[in-house]
């Protein structure tokens, strides 16, 4: 999940509507549906619609954590992954055909690559197919995707826990959400000051090895 910032930025406003406005749309449209529709949980539909419209395994995995009590065994977040594996797997192949077969504008196959298939590993793999156009567009759009996972769980953290007290950060909120950002801030300062902080980083990383 690590990403440079800056990257995001040079999809321009139409890739972020895509990956961030329609994310939240489909996400408050996925809850209403299967809390008045399906009579689910409202616990139960932000785990669904959030790993449907976010980044599959990892949102599902994160929200969950933040919403329910510690130990909690989520069993509507164990079926979401499955179900979520078994309809991606077929989207692989298929949506890249779009550029392959029809030549397809490659920012718009890749902005439908990157926000309609949930994984991001599964994004590269079929963006892959579609050529190196394509697997820009979609990894941007899904990586813009992914930085959303932080927000909406600190919200939901302290919505369901009726608090916004720093304890939150250590107790409830999923930490490599903490570390996405961490890694995803030293890359992005990293890149655009290579001389300054280029050889901070192989130091550290010689450190760390030994």
């Amino acid at each position: 999940m690590n990403m440079d910032f800056v990257s995001v930025v040079s999809i321009g406003a139409p890739g972020l509507v895509v990956a961030w406005l329609d994310t939240l749309l489909v996400l408050g449209t996925g809850v209403y549906l299967l809390t008045t529709l399906y009579k689910f949980d409202v616990k139960d539909s932000i785990v669904v619609a959030g790993a449907t419209c976010i980044c599959g395994s990892s949102a599902a995995t994160a929200l969950s954590s933040s919403i329910h009590a510690p130990k909690y065994e989520d069993q509507t977040c164990k079926a979401i992954i499955a179900i979520m594996g078994v309809f991606n797997a077929p989207l692989m192949p298929l949506m890249p055909l779009a550029k392959t077969v029809f030549d397809a504008n490659a920012a718009v196959v890749g902005a439908w690559i990157g926000g309609s298939i949930d994984s991001t590993g599964q994004v590269v793999a079929a963006a892959e197919m579609g050529g190196a156009d394509v697997l820009k567009t979609a990894v941007i759009i899904k990586m813009a995707q992914n930085i959303l996972i932080g927000p909406l769980c600190l919200f939901f953290t302290g919505y369901f826990q009726k608090s916004f007290e720093p304890r939150i950060l250590v107790t409830r909120f999923p930490l490599f959400v903490v570390g996405f950002f961490l890694t995803s801030t030293i890359t992005t300062v990293i890149l655009h000051n290579p001389d300054r902080y280029g050889a901070m980083m192989w130091c550290g990383v010689v450190c760390c090895l030994l």
